[in-house]
């Protein structure tokens, strides 16, 4: 059975299972990259929102040898615990329409422009280098958030321009710093700080909750601290969405050796979603600005 007969089969037996007293629905989210997520919803009688549950991993259940009558009960279960937060998701949502409620929740990303054609004819965005900057709202009491559409510019009556400078100066509260990736892999295995970086100093820029971080090379003023602590100039390594590398550019590399290294790691190690570019951009402190250069 192929992933789309599933999705059928899964919404015929949700209705026939709740008898009336909802409306199954079948949603086509896009994702970063191309990716494309089919997800379940389930509308309760009297409600404007749903919970939205992935299929993807019960049809890996269902694939793993677990019966269908027991897929359907796990779906239902997720959907009920999705549902549980669905009164304060529905408040947030509302409260979404109003620019002021909103603004200071706004936060900027970046993804690949090439590989995300599609889902930049829905969302706000503007050209940087070879990326796109994008925009997100972060719910205070949830783990989700909403990438902002272009229609939230109109709904809140604001340009563009209001939208990436308010994201922008939000960005200065959420914890962006650089941490040496010796010390990055010790934390993370529990170790003192390793040599990992060959003699040359290495580090990781992101934010505090490791989320969409790679955002942190629009910050120039966090560039030229490191590369002044450093002594040069920089080469930023995109690690993925969520952070990227930053290298003295003193080491004497060769940009088109760091872009082939980059391609490697981003097609072996890094989940496609999570994907941000195969490019090497330059940090100069002469003009303090960040470069494409390979």
């Amino acid at each position: 059975m192929d992933f789309n007969t599933f999705i059928q089969m899964v919404k015929d037996a949700l209705e026939e299972r709740l008898g009336g007293t909802a409306s199954v629905g079948i949603h086509r989210a896009m994702k970063n990259n191309g990716i494309v997520e089919e997800r379940i919803a389930i509308t309760r009688k009297g409600c404007k929102a749903a919970p939205l549950v992935d299929l993807q991993p019960y049809f890996q259940q269902y694939q793993s040898g677990q019966g269908f009558d027991e897929c359907i009960s796990n779906i239902l279960e997720g959907c009920r615990s999705c549902g549980k937060d669905m009164e304060s998701l529905q408040e947030a949502a509302q409260g979404m329409r109003d620019w002021e409620n909103v603004k200071g929740s706004v936060f900027p990303f970046l993804l690949s422009r090439e590989r995300n054609r599609e889902l930049l004819g829905s969302v706000a965005y503007e050209e940087y280098l070879d990326l796109a900057i994008c925009f997100y709202i972060r719910f205070p009491h949830h783990d989700g958030i909403a990438k902002i559409k272009y229609g939230y510019l109109q709904m809140w009556g604001i340009s563009l321009g209001t939208l990436m400078a308010q994201a922008l100066e939000n960005m200065g509260h959420d914890g962006y710093g650089v941490i040496p990736l010796g010390q990055l892999v010790g934390e993370m295995a529990g170790e003192p700080p390793m040599e990992v970086d060959g003699g040359f100093p290495m580090a990781v820029l992101s934010n505090k909750g490791k989320m969409y971080g790679a955002a942190g090379m629009l910050d120039t003023g966090v560039l030229d601290s490191y590369a002044k602590a450093v002594g040069g100039d920089l080469y930023i390594l995109p690690s993925s969405l969520h952070e990227v590398i930053l290298l003295p550019a003193l080491g004497g590399y060769v940009a088109e050796q760091l872009k082939a290294m980059v391609s490697d790691i981003n097609s072996e190690c890094v989940p496609t979603e999570d994907c941000l570019s195969d490019s090497v951009y330059y940090y100069s402190c002469s003009d303090k600005t960040v470069k494409l250069v390979a």
